[in-house]
C-alpha cells in the first residue's frame, strides 16, 4: 500500500497537472480541481462503504478505519429499515447525492464506466450499458471537446415523468435528482442524475441547455 506522503504527493501533483491542463495553472484553478477531487473520493468511499456491507464487514470494523464512532459511521452511510412497512427510511445524509453525481460525469471523462455501473440499480444498468452510455459521451465530446470540469450543481425533487425513454420502465424516481453544468473545451452541456431513496442511480442524462423543458427528468 502506498504510503500517507506517497498519496499526498501524488494528489498534489494531479491538480497542478489538471490546473494547467484546464488552461490556466492559476490558484483558483487549483482550488477548483482539489474540489474535484475531494469530492470525487468522498464518493469512492461512499461506494467502497457500500460494498464492504453488502459483503458484510461490521459497522465496527468500518468505524476503527475511519476513526470514528460506530454511531458515527453508521449516521454517516447507514439506512434504516421501517419495522412495518420493510421500506427504507430516509435519514439526512446518507448519501451525498451532489458529489456522488459530479462523479458520475467525472468517471465517464475517465472511461470508467465501471465505477458508475457500481451506483445503478440492477434494472438501469441492464438498460445504460457501457455501450450506449459511452457513444453518447463519445458523440458529446466530438462535438464539444474535452472534458473541463462540474460547476454549478444543486439537488432538486424529481419532475413529474412521461416516458422512461433512459430509464427502466418499471421504475420510479428517488428523492433526488442532482443537475451539474458541464463545462467542455469548446461549450456547456447539462447533466442530471437521478437517485432512489437508497442513492442508487435510475437515471442518466447528458443535455442542451436548450432542451431542458423536454427532458423526461
Amino acid at each position: 500500500m502506498e504510503q500517507p506522503d506517497g498519496v499526498i504527493a501524488a494528489l498534489a501533483d494531479l491538480v497542478e497537472r489538471r490546473s494547467s491542463a484546464a488552461g490556466t495553472g492559476t490558484t483558483a484553478a487549483r482550488v477548483r480541481v482539489a474540489q474535484e477531487i475531494a469530492l470525487a473520493a468522498e464518493n469512492r468511499l461512499t461506494t467502497e462503504i457500500l460494498r464492504a456491507r453488502d459483503e458484510g464487514v461490521a459497522w465496527q470494523v468500518i468505524a476503527e478505519i475511519l476513526g470514528v464512532s460506530r454511531q458515527a459511521a453508521f449516521k454517516r452511510f447507514g439506512t434504516v429499515r421501517d419495522p412495518e412497512t420493510g421500506e427504507t427510511m430516509i435519514r439526512t445524509p446518507v448519501v451525498d447525492t451532489l458529489a456522488r453525481a459530479e462523479g458520475v460525469f467525472r468517471a465517464l471523462a475517465d472511461g470508467d464506466y465501471a465505477s458508475v455501473k457500481e451506483l445503478m440499480t440492477f434494472s438501469t444498468s441492464r438498460l445504460l450499458t457501457k455501450t450506449k452510455v459511452m457513444q453518447v459521451w463519445k458523440s458529446v465530446l466530438s462535438e464539444y471537446g474535452e472534458f473541463a470540469g462540474v460547476e454549478a450543481s444543486f439537488v432538486s425533487t424529481p419532475a413529474q415523468v412521461k416516458g422512461l425513454s433512459l430509464m427502466p420502465r418499471s421504475s420510479t424516481l428517488g428523492n433526488a435528482t442532482v443537475q451539474t453544468t458541464l463545462r467542455f473545451e469548446a461549450g456547456e452541456m447539462v447533466g442530471r442524475v437521478s437517485f432512489t431513496n437508497q442513492g442508487r442511480i435510475n437515471g442518466i442524462l447528458i443535455l442542451d441547455p436548450t432542451d431542458l423543458d423536454g427532458a423526461p427528468f
